[in-house]
């Protein structure tokens, strides 16, 4: 299981390298996109951008299922107290993304929405398999506060991007003229050289 765990946790880094590149790439070509391409621009943002996400998110949930499997058989740690671990983790690591992608990413993110309804699915599965109605287990409580915070979390998220398409769209302030594919790799070339 440590080795499985240190699979997942690779194969979670190389999806974040992968919306990083598309990121990138938009970021490059975006407006060149915009103008031209829209359909293009669009198809970019929902199917590779939140695919990529889908599977980014899902492999780092299960990631930390693998790490309560490991903390439970190879570190001798209670189940409970593992499975506290990877929601705190999951908890922890929602509330920074939230933050970042609303604040220093957002020209980049913004319109990568998949990662709570990922998120949501995930906890209510694990929620409905392991909640025990004659039990107020720490946990089955973490997993309520957590499914009830992604929710608000989410919908918070739709209406900031809603507000922000509307009032501050991307793109509009640069040149799409100036920006042709073959203009941006000529100077790549030359930053690279």
């Amino acid at each position: 299981m440590p080795a499985a765990l240190a699979v997942l946790i690779l194969i979670a880094l190389t999806n974040y390298l992968m919306i990083f590149f598309s990121c990138h790439g938009l970021h490059n070509y975006g407006a060149w996109l915009h103008k031209y391409h829209k359909v293009d621009l669009w198809l970019h943002r929902v199917l590779i951008q939140n695919g990529i996400a889908i599977y980014a998110t899902w492999t780092t949930i299960a990631s930390l299922i693998n790490l309560t499997i490991v903390l439970t058989h190879h570190a001798n740690m209670s189940p409970t107290d593992a499975a506290t671990v990877a929601l705190s983790v999951l908890t922890a690591v929602l509330f920074v993304w939230f933050f970042l992608e609303n604040t220093v990413l957002d020209t980049h993110v913004r319109y990568i929405l998949s990662i709570y309804p990922v998120v949501i699915w995930a906890v209510t599965g694990v929620f409905t398999k392991n909640y025990d109605a004659a039990s107020l287990a720490t946990n089955n409580t973490f997993m309520l506060a957590l499914l009830v915070m992604a929710g608000v979390v989410f919908s918070g998220r739709v209406f900031l991007v809603i507000l922000r398409h509307c009032k501050k769209p991307l793109y509009n302030d640069v040149d799409p003229e100036n920006m042709s594919p073959m203009e941006i790799a000529d100077k790549q070339k030359k930053v690279f050289k």
